[in-house]
Formats: C-alpha cells, structure tokens, sequence
C-alpha cells in the first residue's frame, strides 16, 4: 500500500511541478540507478522531500524529524510513503538502526545532514557544520553518500508560486558520491574524515550550480 500511495503522490507531484514550476536539474548521472545509497540533502524549506522525490525516478525512504510524527495523521501519511522518525535530542540509536536496516535491503535513505533548515552561514553550501549521523550510518552500511543542493524552495512558501504559468523557479543538482571511509583506525575518525569530504562535496556541488544557472549568491538565502 505504502509504494501505491508513494508513486501515486509521485504522479501528482510531477504533474503540479510541470505546471506551476520551473525545474532545473544537474547531474542526474550521479544518482546510482540502482544499489542502496545515502541521499543528503540541503534544507532551505520542508519541501526538499516534495521536490527531490518527484524528479528521481527511484524510491526514497526520508528520515523526518520525530516532531512531524506527533500529530496521528500526519504520522500515519508518513509511514505510508515508508518515512521515519528521528529524535534530533540525543543519539538517535532507533533512526540509526532503521536507516541501516533499509539500507541493507538495498533502499535509498534521505537524510539532511544539516539536521534542519539552514541558511546564511549555517548553511553546508557556505561551510556551515554538519551533524555526522549520515557519516556513521553511510562507513556502518558502506554505501556512498550523494549530496543534492535545493535552491529556491522557500520561495514556494505562499501561493503565488503555486499559481500556473509556472512562476516558480527551482534549481537542484547532485554531487559526486562521497564514498564510505571504512580503513581508519577509529569510527570517530573516519566520520570526522567522511564529513569534511561531503562538506567540500556541497560546496563544489553548490558553486557548480551557481556558474552553470547564473545563480547570484546573495539571492539563496
């Protein structure tokens, strides 16, 4: 049931985005066509999930702050679509253990590193820090990490860019994977190492976004 109601909502996203915005996608290429990975995404909005979702063509199971859980509705919406709760408080041993488990099943698990909406300088595309659970899940699970950048989503905050005519505008692009670091003497170590590496991925991936859509800086927050 879960997977129905996934690809359906996949269906109407990709309808409502072709008629009310304008989407931009690079480097397709480097999402693996198969074989399970980490997707990290950045998070200028809630609406990353919506967006990235609809333009890949491959199931992803979200990692959702457990906030979003609380309400019985919403909770039940997400685990239908197969999302899955996570407490930013402390270790998140149960989301850890989930991630890895889906992992092994071969599935994709999106993540967003920053561990909540990011802008200015808090943001990974600029430098800002990341949390290392996608690190430790990723060297645990040995499967690569790919960075998404989402420019514009906050933008579809109000109505107006939801209007037809295609207002909106979005830009998304992915990274290089960022491969597991597994031969370092320590787990501390190697998830420092693993989150330089995709904290210098984002920022590439942004910059390269920036050049190729003529992105101004000062317009992302």
């Amino acid at each position: 049931m879960g997977r129905l109601i996934h690809s359906a909502a996949i269906v109407a996203g990709r309808f409502i985005l072709s008629q009310c915005v304008r989407v931009q996608v690079l480097n397709r290429h480097c999402v693996p066509a198969r074989g399970p990975f980490l997707l990290a995404c950045t998070h200028l909005s809630h609406l990353e999930p919506f967006v990235v979702s609809s333009v890949l063509n491959r199931h992803i199971d979200w990692m959702a702050r457990v906030e979003f859980f609380r309400n019985p509705l919403a909770a039940k919406l997400l685990r239908m679509v197969d999302s899955f709760p996570v407490n930013r408080r402390g270790v998140p041993v149960s989301a850890i253990r989930s991630a890895l488990q889906r992992l092994g099943r071969g599935r994709i698990v999106g993540m967003f590193p920053e561990g909540g909406v990011a802008t200015g300088t808090r943001a990974v595309i600029r430098g800002g820090a990341i949390k290392q659970g996608v690190c430790l899940i990723a060297n645990r699970a040995r499967v690569p990490i790919i960075p998404a950048v989402v420019i514009g989503t906050e933008k579809l905050n109000c109505v107006q860019p939801w209007l037809p005519m295609r207002r909106g505008r979005l830009w998304l692009s992915f990274g290089k994977p960022v491969m597991p670091v597994v031969c370092q003497p320590g787990r501390r170590l190697a998830r420092q190492i693993l989150a330089e590496q995709l904290q210098c991925r984002f920022a590439q991936t942004y910059r390269q976004l920036c050049q190729a859509c003529a992105i101004d800086d000062a317009m992302v927050p």
